[in-house]
């Protein structure tokens, strides 16, 4: 028999679904945990219409998944546990906590997905990926009104909150450094969901900076190493240490390069430095 469940009030406690790690962690990752309930070949899957750029990653899910209608009073409705929600010490005791179990199951059924339904082109596994953040308008918010004391700073995303500024100079030292291995740079901005799913789970090694292409560690294998380039900004706050619990209950290596700005010229040979103590 065909059910509609409706997936209400689908935004992530830390921030709205239209961006990227807050659609990964606060919706995605949790509705397919919450899939496993349902026969989903026989279940329309209904979301409010709140996701913005994301809807180009929910429409390459292999499921029924409609935007809400005005009424959806008949409609099951289920609410969502975003994964963050204890990281975030928001009543934590309410909230399902993000375990092992939880990552490998995941990490499963993406793999059944793309197996089943051929959702990944054929790309070329990379052992080593460094992630170019580059400017990318397609995650300009909308919540805030122009007059908004905010709006300046949430309008902005990609190298225009966090870059480095010798980027290029950065990975030529890193393909140098890991010589022996397949290195990528790559930009994640426009990359299909399930290309950036294949990609997190063949990598040996990611180095990004902090951000919400970090969200994507939890497709890694266990045993793998996340190196992380955090501002010391970011290091007094408690975001700091997301990324890092994360990669805890998934069991992967996580290291945090410190940079004295959002935008670091990094000095490779401390940073070479950094990675021999590795």
């Amino acid at each position: 028999m065909n059910q509609n469940i409706y997936y209400k009030n689908t935004l992530s406690l830390g921030g709205s679904v239209t961006h990227y790690y807050h659609f990964l962690l606060g919706f995605l990752v949790p509705f397919l945990l919450d899939i496993k309930n349902y026969d989903y070949t026989k279940t329309t899957f209904i979301v409010d219409n709140v996701f913005g750029p994301m809807l180009r990653v929910l429409i390459q899910l292999p499921f029924d998944i409609k935007i809400a209608p005005y009424s959806v009073k008949d409609y099951k409705e289920v609410r969502l546990v975003p994964l963050d929600t204890d990281l975030l010490k928001r009543e934590s005791n309410k909230f399902k906590l993000f375990t092992y179990n939880n990552y490998k199951y995941i990490n499963k059924l993406m793999n059944e997905l793309c197996s089943e339904f051929d959702l990944i082109t054929k790309i070329q596994k990379y052992d080593v990926i460094v992630i170019q953040r580059k400017l990318n308008i397609s995650y300009k918010t909308t919540e805030y009104k122009k007059s908004d004391k905010y709006y300046d700073a949430l309008i902005t995303s990609g190298n225009q909150r966090r870059s480095i500024e010798n980027f290029s100079e950065f990975y030529k030292f890193i393909k140098k450094y890991y010589k022996k291995l397949s290195v990528l740079q790559i930009s994640l901005e426009y990359l299909p969901f399930f290309e950036q799913y294949y990609l997190f789970n063949n990598a040996k090694i990611v180095i990004a900076q902090h951000g919400a292409a970090l969200s994507n560690l939890i497709f890694m294998k266990p045993k793998t190493t996340i190196i992380e380039l955090i501002p010391l900004a970011s290091y007094v706050d408690s975001v700091a240490n997301v990324f890092p619990q994360f990669s805890k209950t998934c069991k992967i290596n996580h290291y945090q390069y410190k940079t004295n700005s959002i935008h670091p010229n990094i000095n490779l040979t401390d940073f070479k430095n950094f990675l021999d103590k590795i």
